[in-house]
């Protein structure tokens, strides 16, 4: 994915913030926890791929994991469910 985009930028801003939330919440369950690490590796491996190169699977899986995500994130974490929400935007405007 190229660098400069704004896709780029947003995606780079919910990972910072995914990886804040994890460092700040200590009430955080391990199941959320997981699912938000591998959210994390998710946005990271999308930001590291070309565009060409990232696969139907791997960005089906990404969408999942989002919509279980926002799901569970709702009544005990609003920042981040606003993150989440935004990157699912992000994400849905790149056809993903």
């Amino acid at each position: 994915m190229k660098e400069g985009t704004v896709e780029s930028k947003q995606l780079r801003e919910s990972l910072t913030t995914i990886r804040d939330e994890l460092a700040a919440k200590d009430q955080i369950e391990d199941e959320t926890r997981r699912l938000l690490l591998a959210l994390g590796q998710d946005i990271a491996r999308l930001l590291e791929a070309p565009g060409d190169e990232r696969d139907d699977e791997e960005r089906s899986i990404l969408a999942e994991r989002l919509r279980t995500a926002v799901g569970e994130f709702e009544a005990d974490h609003p920042r981040l469910t606003e993150t989440l929400a935004r990157l699912a935007d992000t994400l849905s405007g790149m056809g993903i």
